[in-house]
């Protein structure tokens, strides 16, 4: 899924989103990256199991939180994921592949714009 036309973190959607308050817009997305190496974690796990149902729960309450947090990229993406989990279920392993390549991309961004040492996944 071609993503580069879209910013990894839009500070400016995030604040949008949260009703134009740029410090929670920052709060929502420092959360997100907090728990996301176990969300992660989890959906991998899920995927490595075979648990489609468990897989598409954690995908759908992912999908959900990314969508308040300014990552226009991640939210595309969970959406394709999730929608192909419902429709082609076989089909996901390269979204999921891509998945985790976009959120190290975000673990990247983010680490930049806030001079921090790197967040492992793993």
């Amino acid at each position: 899924m071609e993503l580069s036309h879209l910013p990894i973190i839009d500070m400016e959607l995030g604040a949008k989103l949260i009703g134009s308050n740029k410090e929670a817009a920052e709060e929502v997305l420092t959360l997100l990256i907090k728990i996301l190496p176990g969300e992660i974690a989890n959906i991998n796990q899920f995927a490595a199991d075979k648990n489609h149902d468990k897989l598409l729960a954690s995908v759908h309450k992912l999908h959900g939180g990314v969508s308040y947090c300014g990552t226009p990229r991640l939210k595309k993406l969970l959406a394709s994921l999730e929608l192909t989990l419902k429709q082609n279920p076989s089909t996901y392993p390269p979204l999921l592949d891509q998945l985790n390549n976009e959120i190290t991309l975000l673990f990247e961004h983010y680490n930049k714009q806030h001079q921090l040492a790197p967040i492992h996944t793993s």
